[in-house]
């Protein structure tokens, strides 16, 4: 009976220990938890340093995106297109591209009724749209880098029709809808002519697969070399490596030591190299999928922290957060 007892004693004991060591892991979790969410890193000594122009865009709190120009280290920020909302005539930014020859921005922008193309003039700050773009959904854009030339494909957006009783009405709508087309169309647009020429899908293609063209998104995970060819990045598995192109050094600047998992936790992401030798970047906040999980579903917000690193000292700073299509001005 006294043996029975001792053991039962001993039990209890071991399972007040379990139950005290779980308690002290799940405290000790929760505050590494709330550490990365609210955790921020700004080297104000390093971005101050940056004084490189760039146009970029970011979000507000609502996730709607508008154009920017400022310091490549955030100083003299200055907003130069704004988001009008899905039911304005202009509606929000979606993409962008700059052309540097022409020193103008061309931004798509999105409402309930479709798409158009903009130009904004960086010299006299002025805004136009594209010739013949009213109704149109814009699925690809892309810009030539040494030509002054904006290659795009659209359909056109079937217009939202009212519940009509007398025939005549419905004849009319009938014919509205007959209006509308889905299917595909590729335009190639000159800056200089100012005018829109629609071509064949085979010479789009053909405009897509050049090496001079820059596109309104990119792959994270080709290769990103800066402007003067010496640095390459590139990222594998959420780690990102440097190659210098001169002495052809390879190394890892960027190491994640969570559990990856490309979808919820995927490390690193390179962003853009600006400058020569600054790349921007994203980082996964948490070291488990179940981290990134949890602060989007307890605090509804993005669980990416934006960086900027100096490729050859190292530095880093947190950076504008969720910032997007980085160019540098000429």
């Amino acid at each position: 009976m006294g043996k029975n007892n001792s053991c039962m004693k001993k039990s209890k004991r071991i399972f007040k220990t379990v139950l005290k060591t779980i308690g002290v892991l799940f405290l000790v979790m929760t505050a590494l938890f709330l550490i990365s969410v609210f955790k921020t890193n700004y080297n104000k000594t390093f971005l101050n340093k940056l004084d490189a122009e760039i146009l970029y865009m970011k979000p507000d709190k609502n996730w709607v995106r508008s154009i920017y120009k400022a310091k490549l280290g955030g100083q003299d920020e200055e907003l130069l297109v704004a988001s009008k909302g899905e039911n304005d005539t202009n509606g929000n930014v979606i993409d962008m591209v700059y052309n540097s020859d022409k020193n103008k921005i061309f931004y798509m922008t999105e409402n309930v009724d479709g798409s158009k193309i903009f130009e904004f003039d960086l010299n006299n700050k002025t805004t136009k749209v594209l010739p013949d773009m009213e109704h149109k959904v814009v699925s690809d854009m892309y810009l030539f880098l040494n030509k002054n030339v904006l290659v795009y494909s659209s359909s056109k957006r079937s217009t939202l029709i009212e519940p009509v009783d007398n025939e005549e009405d419905k004849i009319k709508e009938s014919e509205k809808i007959d209006e509308s087309d889905d299917t595909l169309k590729y335009y190639y647009y000159d800056f200089d002519k100012n005018n829109i020429t629609e071509i064949k899908q085979s010479e789009f293609e053909k405009y897509k697969d050049n090496n001079e063209l820059m596109l309104e998104t990119s792959d994270v995970n080709a290769p990103m070399k800066s402007e003067d060819g010496k640095y390459s990045v590139t990222d594998n598995r959420g780690n990102i490596y440097l190659q210098n192109n001169v002495t052809k050094e390879r190394k890892i600047i960027k190491k994640y030591y969570g559990i990856y998992e490309p979808k919820f936790s995927p490390g690193y992401i390179p962003l853009q190299i600006v400058d020569n030798k600054y790349l921007v970047y994203d980082r996964s906040k948490h070291l488990t999928p179940i981290g990134q999980i949890l602060e989007i579903l307890l605090f509804q917000r993005d669980p990416y922290a934006t960086e900027i690193v100096d490729l050859e000292t190292g530095e880093t700073s947190q950076y504008i957060n969720h910032v997007s299509y980085i160019y540098q001005l000429k």
